[in-house]
């Protein structure tokens, strides 16, 4: 195997990002909605392009898809006391929810009726909102919008208007910051209460504002076209067939499906259809060997695509050893305010990959020269970093598989999921980055062996000890030196466990070979965590876990459940409420329900999975919010539970 520089050398010789852009900025010309004309479209553009890299193979499976929906558009504006535009969708297609209903040609002339954030009936007390338009406003949260938007419906609501910003980010994101973004939001109310809503901006939110506020009625009128029918998705898979070990594969995954101009997905397609092209063409030009492992590369309907993929290889899951998703993978960073991030797979499926990624992350060449050495580009000008877990695409489908699942996307994103996400803001030097770090795992971990679980093995025990021994440091105190120690014993537990994982990279009848070296290598992790514990306050004392959450859950499928199964909106403002801290953003809640899935395994407490978690995010996870999520699984009947036996 060709030695890491070597192969960013290749790669960087052949990737064309601006060819990687043109794809992406393709795909933006259409509205993406799942089985829409604009998702087939689009899937067409990028399935050619797939099929004209030249692979060995491109296989293509088709779904039906019962909710398709599909808007051709879209206009709210204010009838009286004056008119006012406040949306459209040919200025702003992120403006009609999906699913929102169609109205007649003409449109609907409404009342507006003020409710704030609308989440609750005591919102509604006193209001007639009977076939009116309400304008929620202030909501931040999605467990708000939907809710909100589900007790509008209740009330018998004929459209909605709101100002819902997601993912609001100090700094970076807020409606203050970005005043002409318009977000998508998804309309999931019951059928027998058909619905529209528009999504409006900050700034035409203020104008309606001040005109409820000014007069005693405004009225507004909405128009929409759109239709709901029966569909298809599709995922195209594009396949570099493995010479020695083809039953092995490493996933690369991207979705066409999103809204327009939806810059943020088309940057992933972008990226794998020449990622795919350029292994192919260094594997034809003899520049590197055929990979052992077949590669795969997956375009799909976001969520669907990985779920169906999932279930036509359930037989063989086990043999991937990485599935790699791409979603906002190429943003322009000064003008989205975003870093590149390599969300890490979750600490819940024990894999080799994290601490092998960051090594290769750390490793790849810069856009610029150094002082030092004119003809070395060693200083990067792309901000490229590690990150932990975040449910952010398809990355959490292969999680919940236990597919090691890492995640490159943009972060924050001043104009995620709307209107201002287009073309213009996809940078080739971010795409170049993420090609070069996705190419140089592909050629290595494709071709893995022995020699190379070795010294990747050596690398987990190396980071390790390294990560100890920054806890310890940072340390001061008895409380603080006891919150320590769970860290410590977290830290050397979990990279044990990944230590163990690499034996997948050798072949059979290799592994007994491995193992003096990994026995070698676990005992000094253990060393090394006495070391530090020893040398701490309350080093005598065990980690405890709580045990007033001694139950132990047990799963009842193999699926992954809805998000918040079981759940109703208090119940999930009570766990969110005590999830919530201030160093992480409301998006936090659900890694920890994501978290709680993976982690069930018919052995662990709730007490324990809380324990986990708070070490994997450093940050405390009270068994209670852990014991409510298992409660709301049980009760929907994903998982059973069993009290704690030792």
């Amino acid at each position: 195997m060709k030695a890491t520089k070597q192969i960013f050398e290749l790669v960087d010789q052949h990737f064309q990002p601006e060819r990687a852009k043109d794809l992406a900025a393709r795909l933006t010309a259409y509205y993406r909605s799942p089985g829409s004309s604009g998702y087939h479209a689009a899937t067409d553009i990028a399935q050619r392009a797939l099929e004209d890299a030249q692979l060995d193979a491109c296989d293509v499976q088709e779904y039906p898809i019962e909710d398709a929906w599909e808007p051709q558009g879209g206009r709210l504006a204010v009838e009286s006391p004056n008119r006012v535009h406040l949306t459209d969708f040919h200025s702003a297609a992120a403006c009609l929810a999906w699913w929102s209903d169609s109205t007649d040609k003409g449109g609907e002339l409404l009342r507006v009726v003020d409710v704030g954030r609308g989440d609750t009936d005591e919102h509604y007390r006193g209001l007639d909102v009977e076939n009116r338009a309400v304008f929620i406003r202030g909501t931040q949260s999605r467990a708000a919008w939907r809710q909100a938007a589900a007790v509008a419906a209740k009330h018998g609501a004929r459209g909605i208007i709101t100002d819902y910003l997601l993912y609001q980010t100090p700094g970076v994101r807020t409606p203050r910051l970005v005043p002409q973004a318009v977000q998508l939001l998804r309309l999931r109310v019951p059928k027998e209460h058909p619905m529209w809503a528009f999504s409006i901006s900050h700034a035409a939110s203020q104008k309606l504002r001040d005109l409820l506020d000014e007069h005693e009625e405004v009225r507004v009128r909405a128009s929409v076209d759109a239709r709901t029918f029966s569909s298809t998705v599709r995922n195209v898979e594009g396949i570099i067939r493995g010479s020695e070990r083809p039953e092995e594969s490493l996933l690369f995954c991207a979705h066409t499906s999103g809204i327009k101009p939806g810059a943020n997905c088309a940057e992933g397609v972008g990226l794998l259809v020449e990622l795919s092209r350029t292994l192919k063409t260094l594997i034809d030009k003899k520049l590197i060997e055929r990979p052992g492992r077949t590669l795969r590369f997956l375009i799909c309907c976001e969520g669907e695509g990985s779920r169906n993929w999932i279930k036509q290889h359930a037989d063989s899951t086990d043999d991937v050893l990485m599935a790699m998703t791409y979603c906002s993978a190429g943003h322009d960073q000064s003008s989205t305010g975003s870093s590149l991030l390599l969300c890490r797979s979750p600490d819940s499926v024990a894999g080799f990959v994290n601490d092998y990624l960051l090594h290769l992350m750390r490793m790849i060449p810069g856009e610029a020269a150094g002082p030092a050495v004119e003809d070395l580009r060693q200083l990067p000008m792309v901000r490229f970093t590690d990150y932990p877990y975040t449910p952010w695409s398809d990355n959490t489908r292969f999680a919940s598989e236990g597919i090691a699942a890492p995640l490159i996307m943009s972060w924050p994103d001043r104009y995620f999921h709307s209107q201002l996400l287009t073309a213009d803001k996809i940078d080739p030097a971010v795409l170049r980055r993420a090609g070069l770090l996705s190419a140089a795992a592909a050629v290595q971990l494709g071709s893995a062996g022995e020699t190379e679980a070795r010294a990747i093995a050596r690398m987990i025990a190396s980071r390790t000890r390294l990560r100890m021994a920054a806890v310890a440091a940072e340390a001061n105190g008895d409380e603080e030196g006891f919150s320590a120690i769970k860290d410590l014993h977290f830290i050397a537990d979990r990279g044990a466990r990944n230590l163990r994982t690499v034996r997948q990279l050798s072949a059979d009848g290799e592994p007994d070979d491995l193992e003096p070296l990994l026995s070698s290598l676990h005992g000094e992790i253990y060393d090394a965590l006495q070391q530090q514990v020893d040398q701490l306050p309350g080093g005598d004392r065990e980690p405890l876990v709580d045990d007033c959450f001694d139950v132990v859950p047990h799963k009842t499928q193999r699926d992954r459940p809805p998000r918040w199964a079981g759940l109703d909106y208090q119940q999930q403002l009570e766990v969110t409420g005590r999830l919530l801290d201030r160093r992480f953003a409301s998006y936090f809640p659900r890694i920890v329900v994501d978290e709680t899935w993976n982690l069930i395994d018919g052995s662990r407490t709730t007490g324990e999975i809380a324990h986990f978690i708070s070490c994997e995010f450093g940050v405390e996870v009270p068994g209670d919010a852990v014991n409510i999520i298992v409660e709301g699984l049980r009760s929907a009947g994903f998982v059973q539970i069993s009290d704690w036996a030792r």
